[in-house]
């Protein structure tokens, strides 16, 4: 076992009884206040660093009690003051009327000209401009810079939660708007409808990201809130942020020309051409039918010469009813069906038929090559214009085959085939670039075949490997910039240093041919890349669970450092008892592989006593779950406050390690990494002997609900209390592609691991929660688990939230019964006593 650099260790003692009051008023108070408690407390957590127009960056830096500075680091790496704060603080004095601290200068949202000369901010609702040489502070002119706000295109996806702020929208706008809050699932809640000229102030946390909508739904705009806080002027949708790399499709093959002798119409489920000089139209199809349709699109070669239409077959699809006990707008029920299309159900079909313009007559491409798709994606044309491809994603996701179609010669051909015994990740691990042309042509194409996820250079006329661009006991996460001009790749990659924790990100350079690797950063830590606009130089911001963020900035031709900028701390927040979550890893089932996990205690952890353990869990095969930054705000924090250690860990079967570890999943959902939590927990309790492993309890939502359910059902002798929430019980129940992914198709081995078929496993407390409205997991799902335990007559608790989505948690009375059930069943008392 090991225990992470950073960690508390702690001694072992004479432990205490375990009959100690727990789960009292004072500990729900604390639970409740927790993150209100850790917010504000560590300086400079979330540092925001500008590019400075003459090299270098500029941020504002966190001091204590409150205080700030502006700071200039130049491209050389020293470090002066922005701007002269004195000088600021006595001008902010005389125009706002009250007195200003050259260390407290309520400035927000500060921006620098291109010329670096002119420091334009917001001062409450004043917007002023200081004039960085001359001194002068005047009313900022109107500008039509979008501020923060965002095109909704480049928007990213909230992955956690920082310190809290506020945002201030303001309606600029002729119209009503909506203001929606993004959850990490990407759903949209709906917080606010702003008049024009209206405004309000949201409270929210760093990194949130929040969507503006026009009375419809349709996106306007968006903004990610920002540790200092922001007032949003919402006047449009800002244009799309350049990107350098930013890729379109991955063919490679020039628009066609628009000055095309026809057009293509689809009508009655046929397809025709139409004369763009006008005419009468020419049938391409005969044979559609409203359950067998052509369209609706099409794709011409670059030489106009041919068309490729295709011809779907769509059964019915599959509805779900999704019921409102208590409809806003009217007193009785409602329920509408939505489209939700489950394992096993039938799919539509597509086939490519070929028309040849010239010679008027048609073909089909051979359906032998993707027969039988869960889908067909990038569907275009060569550089060459000589043949026309696609990617077939094989039903049941074994084989991932990118296609290629010759029209003059009728041949087709697999010029990629990626093929696994178990499953193809195709959801998570795909990438396809095509450069070059004719003889020429090459793919990057991305590949689990070595055992790790790697990129490979690919000769397109042969399909024949040229390199290996990536190798080794490491797995290659994303491809950030694609440089074609230097045949240089820039990588996020995981598992580089056998010395560290394998799920760190860490990025690195390399060429086509796989030489000239370049490491861009090293540190013990899980990391971020931010390029400056000309590409010279970059900021590495980088922590861990048990270390705050630290930040460098370097130089991209050798990753050479050039300076350091400001490190968090956290020692005010530490002074208030609370602890970093403590990082452990331990051997897993097999007793060879590296399992990692964290322990958090609670802030008045007694070394004295022992503590009942609660895990933590989400086992979805898609990705990895066990945070691996710095995050005082946890979900697990408040449980711990409850009198709890609670603790959070990757099995095998989650992703992001070898294809073997990932393997684990195959048609084996219910596994959930189960006996390699139990070793690594029984290894951290010999670590930290306050774990008291007679008592522990599992809570989870979503996937997470089914392995907390799969917990008691399957692994009741160290499992013995559980609350599952908005879990997919069943995966037949649950949406096709998530389930197919990675129990591929139907099968007995699907009944086998249905929570129904075991429940008369159940051992335990088992508490059930679910939100009448999810559409995310049918909620049928729960309810044939509850009914199945009625069957076998096993108790449990239940409960449906009226009005509640996916996950009910969040409603304060259902969180304060998961509590009151842990502390019951784990403690033995009756809660808030």
């Amino acid at each position: 076992m090991k225990l992470a650099p950073a960690s508390l260790t702690i001694g072992l003692a004479l432990l205490a009884s375990v009959s100690w009051s727990q789960g009292t008023v004072a500990d729900y108070e604390r639970a409740l206040s927790y993150r209100q408690a850790v917010s504000g407390k560590v300086l400079n957590a979330n540092l925001s660093v500008n590019w400075h127009p003459k090299g270098g960056v500029w941020y504002r830096a966190e001091r204590p009690d409150q205080q700030a500075e502006f700071v200039y680091v130049s491209g050389e790496g020293r470090r002066s003051p922005l701007f002269d704060h004195q000088d600021l603080a006595r001008k902010l004095t005389e125009r706002l009327g009250r007195p200003v601290e050259a260390t407290r200068l309520p400035v927000q949202q500060a921006r620098l000209d291109p010329a670096a000369t002119v420091l334009t901010f917001r001062a409450g609702d004043a917007s002023l401009a200081y004039n960085l040489g001359t001194k002068q502070l005047a009313p900022a002119p109107a500008s039509n810079d979008p501020g923060l706000l965002r095109h909704p295109d480049d928007l990213p996806r909230m992955s956690g939660s920082g310190e809290a702020t506020s945002i201030t929208f303001v309606n600029q706008m002729s119209e009503p708007i909506q203001v929606a809050w993004v959850t990490m699932e990407g759903q949209r809640m709906s917080y606010h409808t702003l008049a024009p000229g209206a405004r309000v102030s949201q409270n929210t946390y760093v990194g949130h990201v929040w969507m503006l909508l026009r009375a419809n739904g349709d996106p306007i705009a968006g903004t990610v809130a920002i540790a200092e806080g922001s007032v949003v002027d919402v006047t449009g949708t800002p244009a799309r942020t350049p990107r350098p790399g930013r890729q379109g499709g991955a063919q490679g093959a020039p628009p066609a020309n628009a000055n095309r002798p026809f057009r293509v119409e689809f009508a009655e489920n046929q397809a025709f051409l139409v004369p763009t000089a006008g005419g009468a139209r020419v049938a391409m199809t005969t044979d559609g039918s409203a359950q067998d349709f052509y369209g609706p699109q099409a794709w011409w070669s670059p030489d106009n010469r041919y068309v490729v239409v295709p011809k779907i077959t769509r059964p019915p699809t599959r509805q779900i009813p999704i019921f409102t006990s208590r409809p806003a707008d009217q007193l009785q029920p409602k329920y509408r069906l939505i489209d939700y299309v489950k394992p096993g159900d039938e799919l539509p079909q597509t086939r490519y038929w070929v028309w040849d313009v010239t010679a008027r007559r048609g073909h089909w491409i051979n359906l032998d090559l993707y027969r039988d798709h869960f889908d067909l994606r990038m569907p275009g044309w060569s550089a060459d214009g000589k043949e026309f491809r696609f990617l077939f994603n094989e039903r049941g996701h074994q084989t991932l085959r990118w296609i290629g179609h010759r029209p003059e010669t009728q041949q087709t051909r697999a010029i990629i085939d990626e093929k696994s015994k178990t499953f193809v990740d195709y959801s998570q691990k795909f990438y396809l670039n095509v450069t070059g042309g004719g003889a020429q042509e090459e793919a990057i194409w991305m590949s689990e075949r070595s055992g790790y996820n790697h990129l490979y250079l690919i000769d397109v006329a042969t399909g024949r490997v040229k390199y290996p661009i990536t190798t080794g006991n490491y797995v290659v996460r994303e491809v950030v910039n694609n440089d074609q001009a230097r045949r240089q790749l820039t990588l996020r990659v995981m598992g580089m240093d056998p010395n560290q924790d394998p799920y760190h990100v860490h990025f690195i350079r390399v060429g086509y041919d796989g030489k000239n690797l370049v490491r861009l950063t090293e540190a013990n830590g899980n990391h971020n890349l931010e390029f400056s606009p000309d590409g010279q130089t970059y900021v590495a911001t980088f922590s861990r669970a048990d270390q705050p963020p630290m930040r460098e900035l370097r130089r991209t031709t050798d990753s050479k450092r050039i300076a350091d900028l400001e490190a968090a701390d956290d020692a005010l927040l530490r002074a208030t008892g609370w602890r970093r979550p403590i990082v452990i890893s331990a051997k897993g089932r097999d007793g060879v592989t590296d399992i990692w996990g964290y322990v958090n205690l609670p802030t008045n952890f007694d070394p004295n006593r022992k503590y009942p353990v609660i895990e933590e869990i989400y086992a979805g095969p898609h990705g990895h779950h066990v945070r691996k930054t710095y995050n005082p705000s946890e979900v697990s924090g408040p449980v711990a406050e409850l009198g709890f250690i609670t603790v959070k860990i990757d099995g095998m079967g989650t992703n992001w390690r070898s294809k073997a570890f990932h393997d684990m999943a195959w048609q084996n959902i219910a596994d959930a990494g189960f006996p390699d939590r139990i070793a690594w927990m029984k290894a951290a309790a010999q670590q930290i002997p306050q774990m008291d492993l007679s008592r522990v309890g599992i809570y989870g939502g979503s996937a997470g609900g089914q392995n907390t359910a799969h917990a008691l059902l399957l692994h009741g002798d160290f499992y013995k209390v559980g609350v599952a929430d908005c879990g997919c019980y069943d995966n037949r129940m649950d949406k096709i592609w998530w389930n197919e992914a990675w129990m591929g198709r139907m099968g007995p081995h699907y009944e086998a691991q249905a929570c129904s078929t075991l429940a008369p496993n159940l051992k335990g407390h088992l508490m059930i929660l679910v939100g009448e409205e999810d559409t995310n997991v049918d909620p049928a799902s729960t309810y044939q688990l509850v009914d199945a335990l009625n069957k076998v007559d096993k108790d449990y608790e239940f409960i449906l939230v009226p009005g509640a989505g996916h996950g009910t948690t969040g409603n304060p009375t259902v969180r304060r019964r998961m509590w009151d059930f842990f502390v019951r069943h784990l403690m033995g008392v009756e809660p808030r006593r």
